[in-house]
């Protein structure tokens, strides 16, 4: 409920660990607030394994993990603490409405990870996915140079919930890397517990961890044990 989001984002902010405490609004007040929208963030002070911050809007909840992160292991308990305060801090109206969850895993791959891997090479020789294009295209390529592809796709999966996976190139700390973005989102209702929530995320991140694992096999020796 919008109208009521400021008291909300108070017994929110009551119900998270303390190391919480950095609390930004990142709509000004009087302004329209659009749904499914990030309005306050609430930042950790202290240090963690794993940085974290939650945000919160009118029919929106985050819970976010920021370089250096370590392990789901280390981060679960983060998006616990975040959604039982969020049970909490829902007035009686809205307590018992579901969730549509996404989780969702970007991954850099820099120069270490390339090998001097071109895009398309990398895309190829170590994601597995064979691209062909055709003449149509191809006859327009300059010499001594390849195409530099943006691949999407989503799959659906069991339990109502479907895969999105992305790749091409991006930026990071100013240095060119190649990202791959990951999620598993609900296409059905959630209930409203904390413990079909967490068992929505688990089944998610299992689904991303054996995807990443089987996707990244080739360049497993040149990677950190965690991180997933």
């Amino acid at each position: 409920n919008p109208v009521g989001l400021d008291e909300f984002i108070t017994q929110f902010a009551a119900g998270v660990p303390s190391a919480y405490s950095d609390t930004e609004r990142l709509v000004p007040p009087n302004f329209p607030l659009m749904m499914h929208q990030p309005v306050y963030r609430l930042r950790q002070r202290a240090q963690a394994k794993t940085a974290s911050m939650f945000q919160v809007g009118a029919g929106f909840f985050s819970a976010n993990a920021t370089p250096p992160y370590e392990s789901w292991d280390d981060f679960r308990n983060v998006v616990r603490d975040g959604v039982t305060s969020l049970l909490s801090a829902r007035s009686r109206q809205e307590h018992d409405l579901p969730f549509a969850i996404t989780l969702r895993y970007i991954d850099a791959f820099n120069q270490r990870h390339t090998e001097g891997r071109t895009l398309a090479k990398f895309i190829n020789e170590v994601l597995g996915i064979t691209l062909t294009l055709p003449v149509g295209l191809t006859q327009h390529l300059m010499p001594d140079s390849e195409p530099k592809p943006t691949l999407q796709c989503q799959i659906p999966m069991s339990k109502g919930m479907v895969m999105s996976f992305s790749v091409g190139e991006g930026i990071v700390n100013s240095q060119s890397v190649i990202l791959t973005d990951t999620s598993v989102s609900t296409a059905l209702d959630v209930p409203s517990n904390i413990d079909a929530v967490m068992e929505t995320l688990e089944f998610a991140h299992q689904s991303v961890s054996a995807s990443f694992k089987a996707m990244t096999k080739p360049i497993h020796h040149l990677m950190a044990e965690k991180g997933e």
